[in-house]
């Protein structure tokens, strides 16, 4: 794994105003062509917006008392809305020390009456891998109660023997559990949509390739279709986490890292699941990518792909430093060319990502991978977007003093949207202090509604795109075509 070291103009400076009402609460991816991209990094300009907003950071689970490694506590955090829109978390309590499994995933509920979380509840107990994959992926289906979380089974050695999901339709009060998948399968990535459910994984039981299993129904005994991801020629599948949605017609759709046979070009390929050829919509140029992260989303009837790979030697205005977004706008045949999204100023390129998105906006929520040590907000990081071409980005606590924030991330975070326009983020605080305890935290932000008290103030300079500094420290990009 690579080494780690918002809101638009509409409501910019959201994430830079955040009010933290900190709260303890609980326990405390047709037919395929192939199509060319090309990728320029993009120069700025600079604008400063300040206006007023809402949003909220509440305590999930505070950190146990006694706890000796923090870091241990809320290491992969997951979050999902189903119909109702009352969020549901799932987080790993790495407990084990040596070779033993006693390593917790535990699952929290909100409750809407009592309007606060409800205590975390043990689902599984085992080994969750310390090796930095993703070991569990969570996701809701908007027109049920149903929520789905897959998760992967290890032995004491961290070796994968086993894909479970679990499924709740009483929005996380109970659970019940299904396998999806034996033998070795990592990395799983999840949708849900009309009752259908979408699992995607790497296996490396026969041989290495990244696999979706499909249902149309959940039970404890669910028939699963499983398809493997075609490859490009001259590529292999690569041992990351896959990006999966479903399109508008309830077809699923994959956005997967491909390894080159010989040489060094990663390339990012899309597939219909169920097509017979995958398209290859990105690649690194020849240029080493130890690890990278994909990401793909719907925006009504448009796919997106956000993509961390690096595709120059000799980068020009950060590009090395970015997503990169690559829009379809006919279910997934070509691609558009790449576009920058440039992280808050003084960070990095991304460790993962997660993608969210309402019919106002998409949300991408994100630990950047290092940095100079200027950073204006702390993390995660969170860009959001109206238009898929302007990002405000920045963290759940705004602007930080000094460079210290009070609330930080050095593990995946994740997002999900719910079914009346809200965002929800959830992240484990290792970085506690005054702002709020560590434990697993979720920040939320209201769905969009009409803004007041803003003032705009833009300075425009020549070059392809434009970004935007709210008066908090927010960050806004408006990414130009390469």
């Amino acid at each position: 794994m690579t080494e780690r070291s918002t809101t638009h103009p509409l409501r910019a400076a959201l994430l830079g105003l955040v009010v933290l009402a900190v709260v303890a609460a609980g326990c405390s991816s047709k037919k395929s062509t192939a199509a060319t991209t090309s990728t320029t990094a993009a120069a700025a300009t600079t604008t400063t917006t300040a206006t007023s907003a809402t949003a909220a950071v509440t305590v999930v689970a505070p950190d146990p008392s006694g706890l000796a490694d923090p870091s241990n506590f809320g290491q992969q955090t997951v979050v999902a809305v189903p119909k109702a829109g009352h969020p549901v978390v799932a987080f790993t309590y790495l407990k084990a020390t040596g070779a033993t499994n006693g390593d917790q995933l535990d699952t929290a509920a909100y409750d809407p009456t009592a309007k606060a979380w409800k205590a975390p509840v043990t689902l599984a107990t085992g080994t969750f891998t310390r090796n930095g994959t993703a070991t569990v992926a969570m996701a809701a289906d908007p027109s049920t109660s149903t929520v789905a979380l897959a998760y992967e089974t290890e032995d004491a050695s961290s070796t994968s023997t086993a894909l479970k999901l679990a499924f709740s339709t009483d929005e996380g009060s109970t659970w019940t559990t299904d396998t999806v998948a034996t033998g070795d399968a990592e990395n799983p990535a999840i949708a849900m949509a009309g009752g259908k459910v979408a699992v995607s994984y790497y296996s490396n039981q026969t041989s290495s390739q990244i696999d979706v299993a499909e249902t149309p129904a959940l039970s404890a005994t669910s028939t699963w279709t499983v398809t493997p991801a075609p490859v490009i020629t001259g590529t292999q599948a690569r041992d990351e986490q896959a990006g999966i949605a479903f399109d508008p017609a309830g077809t699923a759709h994959l956005a997967y890292n491909l390894a080159p046979d010989n040489g060094y070009d990663t390339v990012v390929a899309a597939w219909t699941v169920g097509a017979s050829a995958a398209v290859k919509v990105f690649d690194s140029n020849n240029v080493q990518n130890d690890s990278s992260v994909v990401g793909l989303g719907f925006k009504g009837s448009e796919a997106f792909i956000v993509s961390s790979l690096v595709n120059s030697s000799s980068p020009t205005a950060g590009a090395n430093e970015i997503f990169w977004l690559l829009t379809s706008s006919d279910d997934g045949a070509t691609w558009s060319t790449a576009s920058a999204i440039p992280p808050q100023t003084g960070a990095s390129s991304p460790f993962s990502v997660s993608i969210a998105v309402t019919a106002a906006e998409v949300l991408l929520t994100y630990v950047p991978n290092g940095g100079s040590g200027g950073a204006a907000c702390g993390e995660p990081s969170l860009a959001l977007s109206t238009d898929l071409q302007h990002w405000t980005t920045c963290s759940p606590e705004g602007t930080t003093t000094a460079n210290t924030p009070s609330i930080g991330s050095n593990e995946e975070p994740n997002d999900a949207a719910g079914p009346e326009g809200a965002f929800y983020a959830v992240f484990q605080n290792s970085s506690p202090g005054p702002g709020a305890p560590g434990g697993v935290l979720v920040w939320t932000q209201p769905p969009p509604s009409g803004s007041s008290g803003s003032s705009t103030t833009t300075t425009t300079s020549a070059g392809g795109s434009t970004t935007t500094t709210s008066s908090a420290g927010a960050t806004t990009t408006t990414a130009a075509p390469g």
